[in-house]
Formats: structure tokens, sequence, C-alpha cells
């Protein structure tokens, strides 16, 4: 009998113990007789543990005992624990059974870590293995420093006593599949197989940070923020099925979160489908059992994309619950959907991505990520929202249609916040005759709430303590508070609403209390949220119509004023290419002839605020467009424009400006920086280097009085002087990668010709390196050449 045959039985088709025990009886031979490596039997035998505790039929397995003991002499079963151990293991207590299993899978962990220290050794000619982070059934994960990348790297390792050719495919495989993917959040493999004496291993991208598991388990993320992670995830899914690979061990655990910069990364492709057949072909079930498709706890081999799908549904019942789904969820997910704490909106693309049926499932990973965004935009505010719909839906019609109406006058006209504030309190009035008074807060850039707009022209200001703002602005609550003191939160006196900016995001919230301090009453509450979603809806659409006006106007504004021109200088070549990002270019570049015979070359950019930047960057301009002195002392310009500029724009704005003089007799360069990139030198058969690093002095705008310094450097015929903006530094791949230095000196070491052709092949270079990704910042190539 086939171990498919078998496997497939068991989990298809048991309904008697004594069909169990034969069966079982029976799997255990068949799996003894062909494989010599207990580790795979393990795998077995713990998937059997799973499946009873699931069915509920834990005590069934205790007959497994019965055929334990048939094979005592087998002492490679479990590794190194001889199967009577087992046996003895089996015929503990129900409640012994699963824990004391978990046990010795920590005790054989810990004897791999002593057994095997790779502590201090190099693999593959560039991981020095730094420390021991932990171990699983197959295998363990250190951390080893990667010198050809100068960054810290994961190494996992194949347990010493797994021989199997098998398991080895299988450990090795997962590392192949994801070395061919190249997603930011998909875990990027360095090294995809390598094997050293007796020690099989692969290097992977070292994630500094806990696994999506427990952080939602300790509540070390919000809800919202895991769902925002399921959503990537699900987008970077949908990017590995468009290659053909199919994961089929979505869950949890399976996806770890950088700790710097907070993203999502899934890993363990161990059990993945794919179009090529090189490795092994896996016949039983596959997956956590709670997280698995029903098509593969039965027969993985035919579980398709829609697998995923299933487990990205039952990962964010996992959000949504804190702890892992109970086994009702994988067998009547509708049933069990009903009584998820969670919007409907939510628990109608949770049911479609839950269908027990694939063919019912999202057709995609993408049209799951897109429906659980748009679902998660619409979420219902926690708390007091449910027994506030309830009260709204028992308001009578006319108070209803009222309602309706004024919500139409918020959305319908220009936004205004004193108009709008003074809507819903005629709203409050016309509807119950209750008189409020509402102010508008917003928090600024330095996280101080101040208030922005009253329905009272006399101060109505209540305090409002550091508890309330940081669970409406945190956890975008809606509170029921008191004036008094902040222990009575609950006692309903004073309402607050969050006014969100963006999905888990808010930048300001609404305070609305009752004029005789009455409490609030549920459809009054039910009233507010309705009236607050219809204000933020039309300060939204305001804002981004506003933004549009604003960005189409600043970037045909920019390109008359601040076209890249520069001067034809004898014995030089000089190219420029610039690259905006969106719409707008925030970036100015120019060559300006002096009546000394000299050029001031400028470069500048401005923190991206469309109409801000581009007054900033004209201002600027306009300076350096007025030197008609024959001695330009560039240190002392910088410094005087520096405090003009200081005093004329806001704290939190500044610009990074390079200045460079051009003697194009003597091939003399004087650079003064305020906080731009260093321009690089390179002499012929030389590597390009920076010119100046120690002499970058503050952005202009951080503080008056200012002192620069210079930096000379001599041209020699055949050299190239490159300026360029962080975003060709900073540009990034879909894995996240930043293009960097050292590749921009390595292309330029290849590169001959005109100036031109030299800026062309530079930007060619990063294109290919994005290999489409975003471009989230402009980007400004200049090449200088002395020719003669």
């Amino acid at each position: 009998m086939t171990d498919k045959l078998l496997f497939d039985r068991l989990m298809a088709t048991v309904r008697t113990k004594s069909e169990l025990e034969r069966l079982v009886g029976l799997y255990l031979d068949e799996r003894l007789a062909s494989i010599t490596n207990g580790d795979n039997l393990a795998d077995d035998i713990f998937r059997l543990i799973d499946w009873g505790e699931a069915k509920g039929r834990l005590a069934d397995i205790h007959k497994m005992a019965a055929a334990a003991q048939q094979h005592a002499n087998k002492d490679d079963f479990l590794g190194r624990m001889p199967t009577s151990e087992l046996a003895v293991e089996l015929e503990g207590s129900e409640e012994e059974l699963v824990s004391r299993h978990k046990e010795w899978i920590e005790a054989r962990k810990q004897a791999e870590y002593r057994k095997h220290d790779l502590h201090g050794r190099t693999l593959a000619g560039r991981f020095l293995v730094n420390k021991f982070i932990g171990a699983g059934g197959v295998g363990s994960v250190w951390s080893a420093y990667d010198t050809a990348r100068r960054k810290m790297a994961a190494i996992k390792t194949l347990h010493y006593h797994i021989s199997s050719v098998i398991m080895k495919d299988r450990f090795f495989r997962g590392a192949r599949v994801m070395s061919n993917l190249n997603h930011a959040n998909i875990v990027k493999i360095l090294e995809p197989f390598g094997s050293e004496d007796d020690l099989s291993f692969f290097a992977m991208e070292l994630i500094d940070g806990p696994n999506f598991e427990s952080s939602v388990r300790q509540q070390l993320i919000s809800a919202e923020d895991a769902m925002v992670g399921i959503i990537r995830v699900s987008k970077a899914l949908h990017y590995a099925h468009s290659l053909g690979y199919v994961h089929r061990d979505v869950k949890p655990a399976n996806i770890l979160i950088d700790e710097a910069t907070k993203e999502f990364k899934l890993t363990d492709f161990d059990l993945v489908k794919c179009d090529d057949s090189a490795g092994f072909t896996l016949t039983g079930g596959l997956g956590t059992w709670v997280y698995s498709a029903p098509e593969a706890k039965v027969a993985g081999r035919d579980a398709d994309l829609r697998a995923d799908i299933f487990s990205l549904g039952m990962t964010a019942v996992f959000v949504i619950l804190g702890k892992e789904p109970p086994p009702l969820a994988a067998y009547d997910p509708a049933a069990f959907l009903e009584t998820l704490p969670c919007s409907e909106a939510v628990r109608s693309v949770l049911e479609k991505s839950l269908e027990l049926s694939a063919d019912l499932r999202f057709s995609t990973a993408e049209e799951f990520a897109e429906a659980l965004e748009i679902a998660l935009s619409d979420k219902e505010a926690p708390g007091v929202n449910v027994e506030a719909k309830q009260a709204l839906n028992r308001l009578p019609k006319n108070a209803l249609l009222t309602l309706i109406n004024i919500e139409s006058q918020l959305e319908a006209n220009d936004f205004n916040i004193s108009e709008s504030l003074a809507h819903m309190k005629a709203a409050f009035w016309e509807i119950g005759k209750t008189l409020v008074v509402i102010n508008a807060y917003v928090w600024d850039a330095k996280g101080e709430l101040t208030r922005s707009a009253s329905t009272e022209e006399r101060e109505s200001d209540i305090p409002i303590d550091d508890t309330v703002q940081r669970r409406v602005r945190d956890e975008g609550e809606v509170l029921l508070t008191s004036p008094n003191t902040a222990s009575s939160l609950f006692d309903g006196r004073i309402l607050y609403l969050p006014i969100a900016e963006s999905f888990g995001f808010s930048h300001g919230l609404v305070q609305i209390y009752k004029v005789t301090l009455q409490r609030f009453k549920p459809s009054e509450v039910a009233v507010a949220q309705r009236l607050c979603k219809a204000l933020v809806n039309r300060a939204v659409a305001s804002s981004s119509i506003q933004l549009a006006r604003d960005r189409s106007l600043a970037a045909q504004t920019r390109d008359v004023m601040l076209a890249s021109t520069f001067p034809t200088i004898l014995g030089y070549d000089i190219a420029c290419i610039q690259v905006k990002a969106g719409v707008y270019l925030g970036e100015y570049c120019e060559g300006i002839p002096l009546p000394s015979g000299e050029s001031l070359f400028v470069i500048a950019e401005a923190l991206r605020h469309y109409s801000s930047s581009l007054a900033e960057l004209a201002f600027l301009r306009g300076f350096v467009t007025s030197f008609h002195r024959e001695n330009v002392d560039l240190a002392a310009e910088l410094a005087e424009f520096n405090n003009r500029f200081t005093k004329i724009t806001d704290e939190d704005r500044f610009l990074v400006v390079l200045f460079m003089l051009i003697d194009p007799k003597l091939g003399k360069v004087t650079i003064a920086n305020a906080g731009h990139g260093p321009p690089f030198l390179q002499r012929p058969n030389q590597r390009a280097s920076p010119v100046g690093e120690e002499g970058i002095g503050l952005p202009l705008g951080i503080v008056e009085d200012m002192e620069y310094d210079l930096t000379e450097v001599m041209m020699q015929l055949g050299d190239k002087l490159i300026l360029i903006s962080d975003g060709v530094n900073e540009a990034m791949n879909s894995a996240g990668d930043m293009y960097g230095y050292d590749r921009l000196f390595d292309r330029l070491s290849h590169l001959e010709g005109s100036s031109q052709s030299i800026c062309e092949g530079i930007l060619s270079d990063i294109n290919k390196f994005r290999a489409g990704a975003e471009l989230y910042d402009d980007i400004t190539i200049v090449v200088l050449q002395r020719e003669s």
C-alpha cells in the first residue's frame, strides 16, 4: 500500500477505532520498511497527532502504541528515540500527549546545538557564523556575517542525523525556489545550495525581528498593522503565483517582521509546488492543519494557488482572534465566521477566501488582497459601534432622512472645517433637539494636539488627557469620557472620534460635548460617527483635488522656471539627465557662466511639497543667477543664502545644495556643500571616489550663521566629475535593496564615450537594477569631462 493511499485513507475515511488501529499499523509498517531515517517518520507521527487533536480523536491515537511496539528494535525511529520509548509516551494521558512531544522537540533542538556548534566557522568562503538562533524539526538557524555584502545573514542548516535524499531535496527545494523570487515581501536567498563536509546549508537575508505569530499573540503589533502585513504578503504570493509557484504552507509562523523597516517577509517555501519537476512531489496532506485548505489536507499534490488563498484567510482569522483558530474554523468556516468579531465587510471577504470548494474562492491572491484592503478601509469603530449601529436603526424615519440630508451637505460642499462642524451641530439639534459644542483638533509635526476649529467663538476647550489622545490617535477608538478625571473613561459625557487620514492612522480628533453634560445615547454616538465619516470623506476628496491641482501647477511652472541648462565650456563635455519620480520634479540643476570666465554649477533638492519646494528652488535660482562679481566666494555665498532662507521658511523645511565653481583654464574645481551628497572624481583607469566628503555642512535653513568649508580638486585631461542626487544611490528594486555607490562605481569603470552616453549608461543600469520597481525619489545625473 502506498504512502499516499495510506495517509489519504487515514485522513479521509477513518470511522472506527479498529480501522484507525489497522491503518496506523499498516502505515507505520510501510514507512519503516521503506525509510531508514527517523526524522521523516517523526513528521508523519506528529501529523497524526495534529490530526487526532483537531478531530477530537486523541484517545484513538493511543492505538499507535500497539503498532509502534512491533518495531521496538528500530532505534532510528524518531531520530535517536527508540520506538519503545515512543510507545510509553503515547500510552500517557491525553493531556500530556501533545505537550510531551513538544518538550521532546525542544530537547532535540538543544541537543543539536550542543553537538554541532558552528560558532566561528566560515561557510561558502563568505559567511562567518556568529551565533545560534534556534532550531526546528529538520534544521537549525544561525546568524552570520556576510563578508561579500558586509551585512548580517541567516544560515539554515539541515540536522546532521538526517541523511535521507528526499529530505535533503525538500530542504534545498524551498531555498532554490526562493532564490528565483525577487520581492520586497519575500525573504531573499543569498546562497541556495551549500555543502561542506557533512553539513548541508543555505544562506538568506537575516530578518532581525519576531515572527508574525508571536507578534500577534503577544500583541506586539496592532490588529490593523497585522492586517496590512497580510495584504502585503498576499501581493507577494500573487507575484510568486505568477511565476508558477504555490507555497502550500502559508501560516503566521512563516511570516517574519523586520524590526528596522517594519516590513513583512514570507519565508519557508519547503512545501512549494512549482512547474519544474526537479525534487520530490509530496503526496500526503500538506501544511499546518488548521491553515491548510481541504484539498491540501487530503492530496497536497492537487493543491493550487487557491489553497494559499485559504491559508491567507485563516491567517486573517488568527489576527482577529489573537490566537490559533479552533478546528471548527477549518471544518465549517461558514458557521464559525458567524461568530467572528469583525465587520460585515471583512466577514464577507473571509467567507469567500475560506470556501471549502476551491472553485468558489478568490481566483488570485491579488483579488483577495484588494478585497481585504477595501473591507478594512470601511472598518467599524471598536467598542461603542455595535450598540450605536443598532440604535441608529431604531431612529424615526424623519430623523434618518435629516441625517442623510446633512451628510450629503457635508460631502457636497468644498471642504471647510468650520462650516462642517456647524453642519454637525445642526444635525444634533434637528435630530434630537440636543445642544452640543464641537471642537476639531489636529496633531502637529511635533505630536502636539492643537485646536483647529470650533462651533463656539468663545474659548470652549476641555483638556484632553494623554490616555484619550493615545487611544484615539493610535488605536482609532471612539471614546465616551468624562472631563473630570482620566479614571472615569466610560461614563459617557464627552465623545471623541478620530479623524482618520488613512487606514490605521489618525491625524486629528473631533470632541463633542453636551451643554447640559448629559450622557450620550447610543443613537447620538451613531449620528456622530456617520457625520464624522462624511466629514473625513469630504476632507480627503478636497485634499486630493487640491493636491492634484498643486502638483500639476507646480510641475508646469517648474519646467519653465527651473529648466536645466549648462554653458558650453571649451575643452569640456557636459551632460545632464533628470528623471522625476512622479508628476513633479523636486530637484534643480544648472550651470551658470560668470563674468570671470568661470562657471557655477548648482544641484539642489527640496522637500516634496510641490508649490513650497518650487518657491524655494526658484528663490535659490534667483540668488545664484545674481552673481555678477569677478571673484565669487562660494562658502560666503552659501552662508549668506542660508541666513536668508532660514528667515523666510518654516522650521521643518530645508534645502540640500551643492555649489561647484569651475575654472576651465586651470581645471580647478571648488566645492561648497550644504548637506548634498559629494561629487565623484574618476581619473583614467581608476575607480571613482568621492570628493570633499569631510566638507559637507548642514542643509540650508536648519540654523543661521552656519560656516561652510571649501574643497578644491584639479581636473586633469581625461578626468570625469560626476554629480548625482540621492535618488541614484537610493533607487530600490522590489526586494528593497538599494542601488548604492558600489554599483555606480562598478558601472562607471565600464563606461566610456561622451558625457551624454555616460549619463544614459548610468540610468540604464539603474533601470535594469530596479526591474520595474517603483521610483520613490527623483534622479539627477551630471557628468563633466575634461577633454583638452
